[in-house]
């Protein structure tokens, strides 16, 4: 996290926040998709001008931001390759937080369609006071209601969570 923080701090005294942000989620999205760019950036038989290099294509294969490209530099000079991704991701996070956006995760019985989508989203950001990136996932077995999981919260209105909770109190049983 501190290599994270201090990614934060350098992009923002540059104002470069954004443009690092989009190169430190693309780096992300770029190990976790394909394992051997993980490998590359983590053997220690590639030399660090081929491992920036291969960074800098990951990133869009323009020229990284000298911002980022410092901080890239630093993780490989100490070592630290290993974390890059989560460092990266732990970045990224700091940034949805500075600027009052968290990630929401609903999962609803059948597809609420753009209606129920907006009133979805609304509803979130009324419940957690801050800009909302809301995710979809549908699951019948919930049979209907809905599951809203964000930050570390979880609040769930399932029917199948009713149904649970009464059989419970019917039959004396506890899980």
């Amino acid at each position: 996290m501190r290599y994270a923080r201090a990614l934060f701090w350098l992009a923002s005294a540059h104002g470069q926040l954004e443009r690092v942000r989009a190169e430190a989620a693309s780096l992300a999205r770029e190990i976790a998709a394909t394992d051997a760019i993980e490998r590359v950036i983590c053997s220690p038989h590639v030399e660090q001008d081929s491992k920036m290099q291969l960074v800098g294509r990951c990133v869009g294969g323009g020229e990284m931001s000298p911002e980022f490209a410092r901080f890239v530099y630093l993780v490989l000079v100490n070592g630290r390759e290993e974390h890059l991704r989560t460092m990266c991701l732990s970045f990224a996070q700091l940034v949805k937080e500075s600027m009052g956006i968290t990630d929401a995760l609903v999962t609803v019985a059948t597809e609420p369609g753009a209606a129920g989508n907006v009133v979805l989203h609304k509803e979130l950001e009324r419940l957690t006071g801050r800009k909302v990136n809301m995710s979809v996932n549908v699951d019948p077995a919930i049979i209907g209601g809905y599951v809203l999981r964000w930050d570390d919260y979880r609040l769930d209105r399932s029917v199948r969570s009713s149904l649970q909770y009464i059989e419970k109190q019917l039959t004396g049983r506890q899980s």
